[in-house]
């Protein structure tokens, strides 16, 4: 059973399902909502350092590394928030606890990696500097992964709260139709379509 009391729908071999993650012979793979979330939340996110109204990731609280000036790469954002580690890039994100390790999404990819790791990368501006994750596979790790993808999954709809509090309905509207592979989604409850991919069946 899982920390929140019920079976994780990734236990269960339904890819297709609205869950976060399915169980696969190649480890725990994102649903495709999952990943085509995940995909248009990169790239808000990317609006949204260059937001009218300044930088919203330096707002929300998290702090920016960016790569060295003879190098190149994608700047590296970081925070803290309660117990989870949050490290932020254009190639994805790794979210860190200290009673779980850490996970790795990565951005156009379905399969999750991690690592017993506590702490997030440090000096990471490329997604080949990503060492030391590999795909769960034991019924232990594939738990650690569930918990750990729950905690993102809610971080992430309690940003999207924020933004959606701060700057209104019309500005992740704006975000999201220009996002290259729009599709007609649904941009004003990015916060409960979050949360409804931490939801577990019965």
């Amino acid at each position: 059973m899982s920390p929140l009391g019920q079976r994780p729908l990734w236990l269960v071999r339904r890819p297709r399902r609205r869950s976060g993650l399915s169980a696969s012979a190649a480890g725990a793979e994102l649903s495709k909502e999952a990943v085509r979330l995940f995909e248009m939340q990169l790239w808000c996110w990317g609006l949204d350092i260059r937001a009218a109204r300044d930088n919203l990731l330096l707002t929300y609280g998290l702090e920016r590394q960016r790569p060295p000036s003879d190098e190149c790469g994608s700047s590296f954002y970081r925070g803290r928030f309660d117990d989870l580690d949050v490290g932020l890039w254009g190639f994805g994100v790794v979210v860190a606890l200290p009673t779980e390790g850490s996970l790795f999404v990565r951005r156009y990819h379905s399969p999750v990696r991690c690592s017993c790791s506590c702490e997030l990368p440090d000096g990471v501006h490329s997604p080949d500097d990503i060492r030391g994750f590999k795909s769960p596979r034991a019924s232990a790790d594939l738990q650690r992964a569930h918990r750990l993808l729950h905690r993102l999954f809610a971080w992430i709809a309690d940003y999207e709260r924020w933004v959606r509090e701060s700057l209104g309905k019309g500005y992740r509207t704006q975000c999201v139709t220009k996002w290259s592979r729009y599709r007609g989604e649904e941009s004003t409850t990015i916060p409960e379509q979050w949360e409804a991919l931490t939801c577990v069946s019965g």
